[in-house]
């Protein structure tokens, strides 16, 4: 796979064919047998079909649309320099999108899913172009229909209007040939007996059925038939032929005249006889029936229009509700398939490296269950605490544990504990080596005896490090990032100035601290206020100006947890005071992986900007 210039010529399809429709159990389960023998025309032409069916078309398009407008993250492979470029050219940046969209069009990935699902066979074809001295590849989907299984060679072929191909194994290879994209949700050999198509064949064959008959039982039963009364006399017949034309004609007619004689024989009436029988409710209730069952089949739940009490104008409701959590995982694996068949040669072709090719992930879960989990473990974590202060015995570990924590083994809590242990005896010595060279030990403010003679500024910035790494309260992983908090939701926070003299108080509405391990501009680790939105997708990084002529910079503030840039300047100056709005000097809104990406990067100081 050492060029892509190989596969620049595109094979030519056939014209797709379809049928006017199946109309006999037979006909339809002939059509499921030939795909039990992997022969796919007949099966796709009838997986087409279903569009015919607004039920079982709406419930596709939902499980496809669920995909499709759930979240993509482009995360890089590793945090080297190549695998963040790459992420980077596919995901874009603040000032312009990526090509993601231009290699997987939106209405390919659709029908390739559709396809999927249906068949458990989805294919397109990988066409290359270079431009600007890269390899640019896109997506051409392949109709189904003109696929068949090869026992003999354990692989798929596509006719093609240039000759058979056989199409790469990935059971034997996942990466691809870098020509073709095979999607086979369900696994690779004799799989296509598990596409949906097998179970959504009843439900279109009962669907059609109804569509046809109840319209027909409608006329038939619809009106009531008018019975025209007349005498029994053969010297009336004009006269009963002009009352049985009034009658036939009657509802262009407000009212006709029905004559009366002596007796009722004698007499002209009229009567409506009406259907009696309830047989449309066995229409009725068939369609519902198939509805459901092709709700179920297809979301794994039926449709929430439909549920008591719910429904798609109750609440918002989005199309990721609609989908049942397991179906959806089950799409969204399509983008590993992606990045095995089309990014890593994309990646080896441009950098000579595949494993550089970016990891895409679909967001289907809802945000809010990350939410819950976090305030979940959050009051876990209280609870543990709350029981360890009170002297109750607690296995620690094994409550974490079920509480889905991933922890370290104990063995590797050991080789942490040995190299932290190293750490403060380095610094120890470190420390003792810096007293000597000052004149004596560290006073107990934490400064050297001879910084009395540094200016006022550096001393307190001094002074303020090691209140930072002593005066944490509370350590937590938020977002990815681990935060030590200082002052937590619901505290008064005592404000100084760089002397440290008292110029007032604040209550914090929401935690605040830094993030360890991680410096901002000023040199200290990086000073951070926490939200309530664990999941939300952009940091805020106000730039703060330095008091009193706010003209040059101080540092930052890194907002986590909030969902725009207004939430991020109302909760930063809800803790400022009168200045706050002198105090920004900008926010850079940074996207949280690539935010991640910058502090793994940052190897000193300097603002952090978009």
């Amino acid at each position: 796979m050492s060029s892509p210039g190989q596969f620049r010529r595109a094979y030519t399809s056939h014209p797709i064919t379809s049928f006017a429709g199946w109309d006999t159990v037979y006909e339809l389960l002939s059509v499921l047998r030939q795909l039990e023998m992997g022969q796919f025309r007949q099966a796709a032409m009838l997986a087409d079909a279903f569009g015919r069916s607004a039920r079982i078309d709406a419930v596709l398009r939902t499980r496809v649309g669920a995909i499709m407008a759930a979240g993509l993250d482009i995360k890089p492979a590793n945090d080297r320099r190549v695998s963040i470029k790459a992420a980077e050219m596919l995901g874009g940046l603040e000032d312009g999108p990526g090509q993601w969209d231009r290699i997987f069009p939106l209405g390919v990935q659709s029908q390739i899913l559709r396809s999927g699902m249906c068949l458990n066979f989805g294919l397109a074809e990988i066409l290359w172009t270079s431009e600007g001295g890269m390899w640019w590849p896109r997506l051409k989907f392949w109709h189904s229909q003109f696929v068949r299984w090869d026992g003999q060679l354990n692989t798929y072929i596509l006719q093609t209007q240039d000759g058979d191909v056989v199409l790469p194994r990935r059971d034997e290879n996942p990466i691809g040939d870098g020509k073709w994209f095979i999607w086979c949700p369900f696994g690779y050999q004799n799989a296509w007996l598990h596409g949906m198509v097998r179970g959504l064949t009843n439900v279109y064959m009962r669907l059609m059925w109804n569509d046809r008959d109840w319209p027909r039982h409608n006329e038939v039963n619809g009106q009531p038939v008018r019975k025209a009364k007349v005498p029994n006399k053969g010297n009336l017949a004009d006269a009963n032929e002009d009352f049985f034309q009034a009658v036939a004609n009657y509802h262009s007619e407000a009212t006709i005249m029905a004559p009366q004689g002596l007796t009722p024989a004698d007499s002209y009436d009229v009567e409506l006889i009406e259907a009696t029988a309830r047989v449309w409710e066995s229409f009725k209730d068939a369609k519902t029936d198939a509805n459901t069952d092709a709700a179920v089949l297809v979301l794994g739940q039926n449709l929430t229009t439909e549920a008591t009490g719910g429904g798609l104008g109750d609440g918002g409701a989005s199309i990721q509700n609609l989908v049942r959590m397991d179906k959806a995982e089950e799409d969204a694996a399509i983008a590993t398939a992606f990045r095995d068949q089309v990014l890593i040669p994309w990646a080896q072709f441009n950098f000579g490296d595949g494993e550089a090719a970016p990891l895409p992930v679909y967001k289907v879960r809802p945000p809010e269950d990350g939410l819950k989990k976090a305030q979940q473990l959050k009051a876990t974590g209280d609870a543990i605490a709350a029981n360890k202060a009170a002297g109750v015995p607690i296995n620690i570990r094994a409550t974490a544990e079920a509480m889905g924590v991933i922890l370290v083994s104990e063995e590797e809590q050991a080789a942490l504990e040995l190299k932290l242990a190293e750490e403060q005896k380095a610094q120890a010595e470190k420390d003792a080596t810096e007293a000597a060279k000052f004149g004596g030990p560290k006073r107990p403010d934490g400064l050297q005896g001879k910084d009395d003679e540094k200016p006022a500024a550096l001393r307190a910035k001094i002074a303020r490090r090691s209140f930072v790494a002593t005066n944490a309260v509370e350590r937590y992983e938020f977002a990815g990032l681990p935060v030590a908090v200082e002052y937590q939701a619901g505290t008064v926070r005592e404000l100084t100035d760089d002397e440290g003299n008292p110029i007032g108080t604040v209550n914090m509405t929401a935690d605040y601290g830094f993030l360890e391990g991680y410096l901002g501009s000023d040199g200290d680790e990086l000073d951070v206020y926490i939200g309530p939105d664990e999941a939300a997708a952009n940091v805020y990084v106000i730039h703060q100006l330095r008091a009193p002529d706010f003209k040059v910079h101080d540092e930052d503030k890194a907002i986590l947890g909030v969902g725009s840039e207004a939430e991020a300047r109302a909760l930063y100056l809800a803790h400022r005071g009168v200045d706050g709005e002198q105090a920004i000097g900008g926010v850079s809104v940074i996207p949280i992986e690539r935010f991640k990406a910058k502090l793994q990067r940052r190897r000193g100081g300097g603002s952090i900007r978009a």
